[in-house]
């Protein structure tokens, strides 16, 4: 409408609704099993109320792989490369959880939360994947960098054609 700003694209708008997540006691096998069954690259971690506590990704694990620490192994890898695989000979102090791996203090924000102001957030934490939580602290969607890149060139568009 002429002389209507155009609406500003909100979190809403841009996520993935409904984030499979994990919960911070989950083994890293069920994880990497998580990442590869639903093709993505990461999930918020819960606690037990289903608030956001937490992150992780394929680069967590790979992080903490690399590390060399005690509680990750060379099998991370392994996991990464073929979830299938079976694990269960894997003596008990090779069981790594979700809590071991995961980011804490995730990038979180509500839904209303204008997209522009996701990217900047990503780009000061240089991370590729904000949780959308309610107003409690409960994941509602996920936006990830590669679900802004395609909605920034259809907003950078649409200001054109208003004339901003």
């Amino acid at each position: 409408m002429p002389g209507h700003a155009p609406r500003t694209l909100v979190a809403a708008d841009v996520m993935t609704p409904e984030p499979i997540c994990a919960d911070r006691s989950d083994t890293v096998h069920a994880i990497i099993r998580m990442l590869n069954d639903h093709e993505i690259s990461g999930v918020p971690v819960t606690d037990a109320n289903g608030r956001a506590v937490g992150a992780v990704s394929r680069a967590d694990i790979l992080r903490k792989a690399l590390d060399g620490g005690s509680r990750a192994p060379a099998f991370l890898f392994e996991m990464l490369r073929d979830s299938d695989q079976d694990f269960a000979e894997l003596p008990d102090e090779s069981v790594t959880t979700v809590e071991d791996l995961m980011t804490p203090d995730p990038a979180c924000v509500g839904v209303d939360t204008p997209a522009t102001e996701i990217a900047r957030l990503m780009a000061e934490r240089r991370i590729h994947r904000v949780i959308v939580t309610d107003r409690v602290g409960i994941p509602v969607g996920i936006v990830t960098s590669l679900d802004l890149l395609e909605v920034f060139p259809a907003e950078s568009a649409a200001r054109a054609r208003a004339g901003s």
